[in-house]
């Protein structure tokens, strides 16, 4: 079946383990590495804004534009999003909306934007400038649904009387829908092959590029429907009364029986990447990871498919569109707000509720990873696994040089071997209310050291303990750390900058007069002979039988560094009391050269995916390094990873724009012919760069050439300010940097001037 028409003259844009002793214990020594597949959707960092974070009701559509904007349509009106405000946009010059009342806002690749209105008539911004078309230019006025622009260059307008198309300067009603008005379309889509798509209360339809006619694939009636492309070609749909299923295959040949999403659905997006994204009616967010491994039909809850509701705090259960931005975030709009999804560096473990308070961490030779707590797990995929016949409340874990894990804690301390845990008999006379195992470590003669809280040091030796080993000069107090290192010396860490060096049978003890000055040390680590001392108030690289603290650029001391770990490719990952910290390779190399140096860092904090602080005491070290190279870090009843290797970075400079200058309590919006009267008492210039990603970290200078003789840094603030200024010739400078450093070349500038005028006379 076809529908004729005449000839036409028009890609929108826009495992609870089983019981049994032997599988858990097969879990626990299983040699496969971690999957290394990318962050699930509950591992995504996300953001979201309602009516209390300042973003507006009743949202109806989201599109980016080329300028980096978000632009969010609503019944209220048009608003522009930078990524820190919600701005009601009102075009400075060059006409102005039609209406409030917005159904669709959709980016064009020529970098405008397309508006339509519930109450018919499109809108056409560009560069300020706003372009109506009403029914005076051949629209109908019926309500317009979506946008699409071919290959020709035509743009295509979805209406509730029917398809629209714009030639020139006129738009044309496509086909007889003056006498079908049933045959309204929801959506228009053209995918990358020029076939467009669109469905209409005769089914779904499409036009090959080329073609005249419109045919007929499905006449089954899809109602609200969203059509989107898959970066391998496939075309999925998605209709508020059926489901979202490939309709096509990756070459764009038209699929009857697709696999499909059992899920009403009024909005869809496939990634970059391939996932598939879909806000359902109802039902939350879903994401298919990996959409084209379906066959068949799925259900929400299959394992093939990811959930995302308001217990896990969307905006809400019922969705709209979704898009992906410039800069690689996943953008939802729902009946309650907006949504944000996007990768962080770190990536957080999911533990088993009630399983975790404290954290105990060991990596277990096989690109694995045990945890310790109230139980013990093992990360497998991304997740903990609790293992139920393993000893309960583990608050220190330890992998000898013989790739042995022993495990401590309040109840006892053991050892595992095959598929057993072994219990080791505990001193003689301990107290039971004070043998918590705080640190182990084991010597080059194969006997263990351990630290008990309260207690001290032991040695056991072939079954026998002797209190901090026979060694009379070892300090009678426990140790807070212990580490053998690569020459098989022992060093103890205690508190108020104390550390013991065991060196055979001779005992080194170090404190301030040695530079140890970092308080409680609470880290000890070695890397081919070379250690560094973390503590209560910094880092310290030891050198010579001296101690020397590692200085940061621009930054408060370091505190409470729990956890140090030496990357393969020479990096440096701290874990301190407020966030990660990475140093890069040649700013380490730096600093053992240079003791003055002053080294360069990245601070990772919550934005990168941290959810809490690490402990302080116990359990300590907070960071491991597994065999697969991933670095681990425990926080207070979490564990997040880093994969040092596959950092993604954003490497897009953000767009810079001036949002308006402000003049004694005077906003003028248009700027590009501004006068000022000459010494006014306060002039505020205000701009901004939308980049999405982590808005909180663009950072910001500029220049008032005529007044600054160098840059000011601005940090992120999003104004500059200047008084009395004299009268002359002023151009104003101002560039940005995204989260990841990278600085817009251009920037923005314009030009005032300042000047002798009444302020009534002022443009």
């Amino acid at each position: 079946m076809s529908l004729s028409f005449r000839q036409p003259r028009c890609k929108r844009s826009g495992l609870a383990l089983p019981p049994s002793v032997c599988l858990a214990t097969a879990l626990l020594l299983a040699s496969t590495p971690l999957a290394t597949r990318g962050q699930s959707l509950h591992q995504l960092y996300h953001r979201s804004w309602t009516v209390r974070e300042g973003a507006p009701s009743s949202i109806t559509s989201i599109a980016q534009t080329a300028d980096g904007f978000l632009w969010l349509g609503t019944d209220n009106g048009l608003v522009r999003f930078d990524g820190e405000t919600f701005e009601p946009y009102h075009p400075s010059t060059g006409g102005d909306l039609l209406s409030s009342d917005i159904t669709v806002v959709s980016a064009m690749p020529e970098a405008g934007l397309s508006i339509g209105y519930r109450s018919g008539g499109v809108s056409f911004l560009q560069n300020g400038r706003i372009t109506n078309f009403t029914h005076a230019q051949g629209l109908s006025a019926g309500s317009v649904h979506a946008f699409a622009k071919d290959m020709r260059g035509r743009v295509w307008a979805a209406t509730s009387y029917g398809l629209e198309c714009l030639e020139g300067s006129q738009w044309h009603d496509v086909g007889p829908h003056g006498s079908y008005p049933e045959e309204h379309p929801d959506n228009v889509f053209v995918d990358s092959r020029g076939t467009l798509w669109a469905n209409t209360r005769a089914g779904l339809v499409f036009l090959p590029k080329g073609h005249e006619s419109l045919q007929v694939t499905n006449s089954f009636v899809f109602e609200n429907v969203d059509i989107e492309e898959a970066p391998n070609g496939t075309v999925w749909m998605a209709a508020s009364n059926g489901s979202v299923r490939a309709i096509t295959s990756q070459d764009g040949e038209y699929r009857p029986n697709g696999p499909s999403i059992d899920v009403n659905s009024d909005g869809i997006y496939v990634a970059k990447d391939g996932a598939l994204w879909i806000s359902t009616i109802g039902k939350g967010l879903l994401r298919v990871p990996y959409p084209d491994s379906l066959v068949g039909n799925h259900s929400p809850s299959d394992p093939a498919v990811e959930s995302f509701s308001e217990r896990d705090g969307l905006t809400s259960n019922f969705g709209f569109r979704v898009i992906e931005d410039r800069e690689g975030s996943i953008w939802v709009a729902t009946t309650r707000g907006i949504d944000q999804f996007r990768k962080s560096v770190l990536t957080p473990v999911k533990l088993p509720q009630g399983a975790a308070t404290y954290i105990a961490l060991v990596a277990d030779g096989t690109g694995g990873l045990l945890v310790g707590s109230d139980r013990l797990m093992r990360v497998t995929h991304g997740s903990g696994e609790i293992i139920d016949a393993a000893p309960r409340h583990v608050e220190c874990a330890y992998q000898d040089p013989n790739g042995v894990i022993w495990l401590g804690g309040r109840n006892g301390l053991w050892h595992i071997s095959g598929t057993r845990f072994i219990s080791t008999a505990l001193p003689p006379g301990l107290d039971p209310l004070a043998h918590n195992v705080q640190a182990i470590t084991m010597d080059r003669a194969g006997a263990l050291w351990v630290s008990f809280v309260n207690s001290g040091v032991f040695r056991l030796n072939h079954g026998m303990w002797s209190r901090f080993g026979s060694v009379a000069e070892l300090s009678q107090v426990p140790a807070i750390i212990e580490l053998t290192d690569s020459a098989g010396r022992i060093w103890f860490g205690y508190t108020a900058n104390r550390i013991a060096l065991l060196d055979g049978t001779r005992v080194s003890m170090f404190g301030l007069s040695d530079g140890l000055d970092i308080g409680n040390v609470i880290s000890i680590y070695n890397h081919d002979g070379e250690i560094w001392i973390g503590g209560q108030s910094g880092l310290e690289l030891f050198e010579q039988g001296h101690f020397r603290r590692l200085q940061l650029a621009e930054s408060e001391p370091l505190r409470g560094v729990s956890g140090i770990t030496l990357a393969k490719n020479g990096d440096l990952w701290l874990n301190q009391a407020s966030s990660v910290v990475h140093i890069a390779a040649d700013e380490v190399a730096h600093a053992r050269e240079d003791p003055q140096h002053q080294v360069r860092y990245e601070l990772l904090n919550y934005l990168d995916g941290l959810t809490s602080s690490p402990e302080q005491l116990r359990p300590v070290p907070t960071a491991v390094e597994s065999s697969d190279g991933r670095i681990y870090f425990a926080t207070r009843g979490s564990v997040v990873w880093v994969d040092p290797a596959n950092i993604a970075r954003n490497t897009l400079p953000p767009p810079v724009w001036i949002r308006s200058v402000t003049v004694d309590k005077k906003v003028y919006n248009d700027v590009d012919t501004l006068r000022i009267p000459a010494h006014s008492q306060n002039v505020e210039i205000n701009y901004t760069a939308p980049s999405l990603l982590i808005p909180q970290r663009v950072r910001f200078r500029y220049k008032l050439e005529g007044f600054d003789k160098d840059w000011r840094d601005a940090g992120v603030r999003r104004q500059a300010f200047y008084s009395k200024l004299p009268p002359r010739t002023y151009t104003f400078r101002v560039t940005a940097s995204n989260n990841d450093g990278v600085w817009s070349e251009t920037g923005a500038s314009f030009t005032f001037h300042s000047t002798f005028i009444h302020p009534e006379r002022l443009v």
